[in-house]
């Protein structure tokens, strides 16, 4: 990747890290009742939240695998909090368990809101720089057309002669934009890609089941070099293939095909 590389992906996502927090002086100190407390009245809200759905829809209701299910989430959270907040804000925190349960003091607060809006900012000018760069290379038009892979799942991966073919599953994509009302996102849509002449740069885990995300192409000696940013297993990872054209293998091609 040159520019939407994994790096970037993380500052993407740490935009939205701590937007669920809630400013509470009772975080200011470390306190195991308080933890406590406060780990009862969360999950008791979220199981009856949870059994309130199983009820209205007509759903098993197993409370013991909610409260599982809770703890996961918890988990997960006390380890992002843990591994992607700045130290200078870490360090304020009294207690990281508070945290992860959604409460921090209002200096904390605010650090978190100064720190997404440097995240996103500069994320949008590192991809505004990427689209510009592209374009000015003629490039606006010649991948995807404006339309996107985002949230394709990478079906199949296959070699044909020194072609690279990747066949994308994107009945989720559809399903969404269904639910949203958003028809006109439905066709045409790119079920592969055909990499012509195709060499792997770089590639750190099996294609096959990833989520594609972002991409990037880029103009090169033998034509074209395509960066591509996946998800698989709880992280992303990078993918560069080299090819002398890529081919857009349509259900429905626009109707400028």
């Amino acid at each position: 990747m040159r520019y939407l590389t994994k790096e970037w992906y993380h500052t993407m996502t740490d935009g939205s890290l701590g937007i669920q927090l809630r400013a509470d002086d009772r975080a200011a100190v470390f306190s195991e009742e308080f933890f406590r407390c406060l780990w009862e009245k969360e999950c008791g809200d979220m199981l009856a939240m949870r059994e309130d759905i199983c009820y209205e829809y007509d759903m098993p209701w197993d409370e013991e695998d909610e409260r599982r299910y809770f703890e996961e989430n918890y988990r997960r959270e006390e380890e992002n909090f843990r591994t992607r907040t700045p130290a200078q804000i870490l360090a304020k925190v009294a207690d990281i368990r508070v945290l992860a349960l959604g409460l921090c003091t209002e200096e904390v607060y605010r650090d978190f809101e100064q720190y997404r809006a440097q995240c996103k900012t500069q994320t949008e000018e590192t991809m505004k720089k990427a689209w510009d760069l592209q374009r000015a290379q003629g490039l606006d038009k010649v991948w995807t057309g404006g339309y996107s892979l985002h949230d394709s799942l990478v079906q199949s991966v296959k070699r044909e002669g020194e072609d690279l073919v990747i066949e994308f599953n994107r009945e989720n994509v559809l399903k969404l934009h269904e639910e949203l009302g958003e028809e006109e996102f439905l066709f045409p849509e790119i079920r592969a890609i055909r990499f012509r002449d195709a060499e792997i740069l770089k590639q750190v885990e099996p294609l096959e089941n990833a989520w594609w995300l972002y991409d990037e192409i880029w103009k090169s000696e033998r034509g074209y070099e395509i960066h591509a940013l996946l998800w698989q297993e709880n992280d992303v990872f990078e993918l560069t293939i080299e090819c002398r054209e890529p081919e857009l293998i349509w259900t429905m091609p626009p109707a400028e095909q």
